[in-house]
């Protein structure tokens, strides 16, 4: 769902069941910590988000293993229950079987080299793929790839497939994976790389020998999940810790931002994110009457505010969660904290 306007959002700074009074853990958000999600190698995207959703683990790692310098980047093919997950470096993106865009570059390398070790699984395949365009068509190729163990780098050279001669290209697109893009990959399969470079040009690989990196993390309400995973890799925070309490020193205060997949989002939950909305939580052991709060609300424009609250039951029959109940309130603008329930 895409939003045309922002809202803020203050609140829930006192959470509680009614009846039986069980608390919520940490439901007056006061405390927080740093969580740390991944390192990205600087120019270049990766799988790790995609990896981070998946298994809450990254698959594109910076390693101290490194040929030359302080650092390599260490790719791994990661299971996950929807199938194995390659890991992958890009300079352009992903496309439906080719990669897209890239980046300035209008020389003529005659090769591509580098150091690299690798722990291919079965008949998997690695590969380093070094694609150069001219008005966004293919230039010039350079395909390695690697099958099998390698322990100890070892170096590669392999010559850029010109399909034209003299022309020079005017952009640049790569893609580093553990895993063939043709089949099915194998959980397992590593490739280690370092010092990627030209033969027959001046100009370099993009840190080439990856000693740069972006570390991706945010300051974190404890025993919740918010929605700033979802955006704080494109440099945007939707979900803080604010000094504007109803009681005790911190609420937590949340703000519609675009996300990854450019809708808007503000939100948390306690439990995590499925693929229909927010799932697990925490387990209660009697049902309670009502979910109570404080909150402030400015919206912009038409836009609305939501809580709500699922209580679900274990069927030991069926082996299913069964839903009991499901309640989704709105709530209306407040410029001073109100009471909800």
């Amino acid at each position: 769902m895409k939003l045309k306007h922002y809202i803020l959002l203050v609140g829930i700074v006192f959470g509680y069941f009614v009846a039986n009074s069980q608390i919520i853990e940490n439901s007056g958000f006061e405390n927080w910590f740093t969580q740390q999600f991944y390192d990205d190698p600087n120019g270049f995207a990766s799988t790790n988000f995609a990896s981070y959703i998946a298994t809450g683990e990254p698959n594109v790692l910076k390693t101290n293993d490194a040929y030359a310098g302080s650092y390599a980047v260490k790719m791994e093919t990661v299971p996950s229950s929807e199938g194995n997950i390659a890991g992958g470096l890009f300079i352009g993106a992903i496309g439906d079987g080719y990669i897209a865009g890239g980046i300035p570059f209008d020389e003529r390398p005659d090769s591509v080299t580098g150091y690299v070790k690798y722990d291919v699984v079965g008949i998997d395949t690695a590969n380093i793929v070094v694609l150069f365009k001219k008005f966004g068509a293919p230039l010039g190729l350079c395909l390695i790839q690697f099958t099998g163990t390698q322990e100890d780098y070892v170096y590669f050279s392999a010559p850029v497939q010109w399909l034209a001669p003299i022309v020079p290209p005017d952009s640049l697109a790569t893609g580093i994976s553990s895993s063939t893009v043709f089949g099915i990959p194998e959980a397992g399969s590593t490739i280690t790389v370092d010092n990627i470079g030209f033969v027959g040009a001046n100009a370099s690989f993009p840190n080439y020998s990856f000693e740069d990196w972006t570390e991706y993390s945010s300051e974190e309400p404890e025993n919740w999940f918010t929605s700033n995973f979802f955006n704080f890799s494109i440099g945007t925070s939707s979900v803080s810790k604010t000094e504007d309490s109803y009681e005790g020193d911190y609420a937590i205060k949340m703000v519609n931002t675009v996300s990854v997949w450019d809708d808007t989002l503000g939100l948390i939950t306690n439990g995590t994110f499925g693929a229909q909305g927010p799932i697990k939580g925490m387990t209660i052991d009697s049902i309670p009457d009502k979910l109570s709060g404080y909150y402030k609300y400015e919206p912009v424009g038409p836009d609305t505010a939501l809580a709500r609250m699922a209580l679900y039951y274990y069927n030991e029959t069926s082996g299913n969660a069964e839903i009991l109940d499901d309640r989704v309130i709105k709530l209306p603008p407040a410029s001073e904290y109100t009471y909800f329930n």
